[in-house]
């Protein structure tokens, strides 16, 4: 199948799919496309929490990681014609939001860059090693939901190993 079309027959089509899907080109990177993915998801974390207000901090978060697990979701057809794999490395929309649903599981943060570099380390430990159910999925889940719930798995063992952490003020 020629990736130039994938039969759309409009131009600049794939161009603009290839950079949503990529997250703007990070996952286009060639040494480890989902933690560079990732962290296209600290940035936006750390952009809303600088920037909004406690009151619209965590309904906003929530907002943003909807829209990065629906929009990627209607994106993996086209990933997987593009690239021609199940479950394309190179689409890491699913790391964005599977990163943005450990803050979204976590109380508004005292120390930031804390619940930053742990949610960050947490979650591509927790995605790369893929902790039971995340495999399960992995492995048995097919399309697009598949893609994203082992990713939203991975952040929710991030979020818990955060919340101990908090709870038990080892920080």
């Amino acid at each position: 199948m020629d990736k130039e079309y994938l039969g759309t027959g409009r131009p600049y089509y794939n161009a603009v799919c290839l950079i949503l899907c990529s997250a703007c080109g990070a996952g286009l990177l060639s040494k480890a496309p989902g933690t560079w993915g990732t962290l296209v998801g600290v940035i936006i974390h750390v952009f809303i929490a600088t920037f909004a207000s406690n009151d619209v901090y965590k309904p906003l978060l929530f907002l943003v990681f909807l829209f990065f697990f629906i929009f990627g979701y209607l994106l993996v057809p086209w990933a997987k014609r593009y690239w021609q794999e199940e479950d394309p490395k190179h689409f890491v929309l699913d790391e964005v939001a599977g990163y943005l649903f450990v803050p979204v599981m976590l109380p508004s943060p005292d120390n930031l860059w804390f619940v930053v570099l742990s949610s960050f380390l947490l979650f591509r430990v927790f995605d790369i090693t893929k902790t039971p159910p995340a495999r399960y999925i992995d492995k048995n889940m097919k399309g697009g939901f598949g893609i994203f719930a082992d990713d939203v798995v991975s952040g929710f063992y991030t979020a818990v190993c955060i919340r101990v952490v908090m709870m038990l003020e080892l920080l």
